[in-house]
């Protein structure tokens, strides 16, 4: 079976641009060339394709190489979230057992009592041309190659759960998200969203490389910047959260922005409310697309009609995904799933390949998804108001 990289970029216009993040941009070619140099010295560096690789770094292109190089080199890697506190990172390091960590420099300070049993290697370190580290040591993990990353819910509503994504889930939900919302290479992708987890990962980076669109990407949402670059670059799909919606209805309607021209503003995070998302409309004349997803799952539903009686549905199931609800409880079917939690426990039912997401909810006569309380599906969010 493909690998990650070779199933991203098999199809990809080498001229084209890939990514713009800090005003700058990188075009699909710079960006693999980048990639396979990073790869390359990764293995000078000792590095087999067994090493678990933990991941702790902020949105930036950087985050996006280093993922793909390891992703490239067959490594199992544990995407961490920058801002987990330390009780939090504490219970994940512990129970992912990973063989090196790569983090942004500011935090390495911060973790350095970990440093004595995990190599720790800040991002600049790694660029320096003084770096000259050598792993003298072999792995001793024997995980399926099948399994490409670990991740985990950010523990919003109690313990944080980890869970394996293989090859088969993360390929077969990039291709639900391009089949279901239509991505194509002429779209261009803003995103601030957290890519450690499943939304910003698939729904904001690798579909739209799958396809070669541009994505704009930012390290957190800053609304000055978003009219900017809707100015400058005339994205047609957001992706947010209703905290992010809020804060577009509140700078009121500005004239640099046409909502009109976006094909998706989708909404995931925390569940979207009658409030802010006729607030929203009240502005820009758009309805808010609320997505519905999860760690072991990624992609589930995309209210991809709303309108004023739906406006609170999560929508029709992406392609390859069933669902069914029984005792009030919604239960999702599909390749896309977990099969596996890092614990060792199944995500699927032995018997059925059911998963109970233990959200209560219903669907409705025209199949849409309502969920009446979703406590799985929080991440942790990236803004900031004060503009620049």
């Amino acid at each position: 079976m493909l690998n990650i990289y070779d199933f991203i970029f098999d199809n990809c216009n080498e001229e084209d641009i890939a990514i713009i993040y800090e005003d700058s941009s990188i075009s699909y070619y710079q960006l693999r060339e980048k990639i396979d140099k990073v790869s390359i010295l990764i293995q000078e560096c000792g590095i087999s394709s067994n090493f678990r690789i933990g991941l702790m770094l902020d949105n930036s292109i950087d985050f996006i190489i280093f993922l793909m190089a390891f992703l490239k080199n067959e490594n199992l890697v544990c995407l961490l979230n920058t801002k987990n506190d330390e009780k939090d990172l504490n219970k994940k390091l512990n129970l992912t057992h990973n063989d090196i960590l790569i983090c942004e420099d500011y935090i390495k300070n911060k973790i350095s009592r970990y440093q004595e049993t995990l190599p720790i290697i800040g991002k600049k370190d790694f660029f320096s041309s003084n770096f000259h580290y050598r792993f003298n040591r072999n792995s001793t993990d024997n995980f399926s190659n099948e399994n490409v990353l670990i991740q985990s819910s950010s523990g919003t509503s109690g313990t944080a759960k980890l869970a394996y994504r293989t090859k088969e889930n993360i390929k077969t939900d990039i291709n639900n998200i391009i089949q279901s919302l239509k991505y194509e290479k002429t779209d261009t992708v803003y995103s601030s969203v957290p890519l450690c987890h499943g939304y910003g990962l698939t729904m904001g980076l690798l579909a739209p490389l799958k396809v070669g669109a541009k994505i704009i990407m930012e390290k957190w949402f800053m609304p000055n910047r978003f009219v900017d670059s809707c100015i400058l670059y005339s994205p047609n799909i957001l992706l947010g959260t209703p905290e992010i919606y809020q804060l577009l209805s509140g700078i009121g309607k500005v004239d640099q922005i046409n909502y009109e021209k976006f094909k998706w503003l989708f909404s995931s995070g925390t569940p979207l409310t009658a409030e802010i998302g006729l607030s929203f409309h009240r502005v820009a004349n758009r309805w808010i697309h609320q997505v519905y997803g999860m760690m072991e799952a990624s992609t589930i539903s995309v209210n991809q009609k709303p309108n004023e009686q739906n406006l609170l549905s999560v929508g029709l199931p992406v392609q390859n995904v069933k669902v069914k609800i029984e005792n009030g409880l919604l239960y999702i079917k599909g390749s896309s799933i977990s099969s596996t939690y890092i614990n060792g426990n199944k995500v699927l039912d032995r018997n059925t390949g059911w998963f109970c997401t233990k959200d209560s909810g219903y669907i409705n006569k025209e199949g849409n998804i309502f969920i009446k309380k979703s406590d799985n599906n929080k991440n942790d969010l990236s803004i900031r108001k004060d503009g620049k």
